[in-house]
């Protein structure tokens, strides 16, 4: 049985870090500094949840608002 579009593009798990704490790749994915504990709680997250975003919240918070409505998370890690 086919899962409907909307549900299989929804994120598993959002992280939200501080935004100090990685930087945003050429690709726009916000990518965490190595061997930082949120690198660490991430790569935890990840065998058991495949679709694990990370999230920066910096002064923008509309633009934080904005990612996490367009992920539609399961679930809201938060590591600020």
């Amino acid at each position: 049985m086919a899962q409907r579009k909307s549900a299989s593009e929804r994120c598993d798990v959002a992280m939200l870090v501080d935004a100090e704490n990685g930087e945003r790749n050429k690709s726009g994915r916000f990518v965490l500094d190595r061997a930082s504990m949120e690198e660490h709680v991430y790569n935890a997250l990840r065998p058991r949840y495949r679709r694990t975003a990370v999230v920066p919240f910096g002064p923008d918070v509309g633009a934080t608002l904005v990612e996490l409505k367009k992920l539609k998370p399961r679930m809201v890690f938060n590591l600020t």
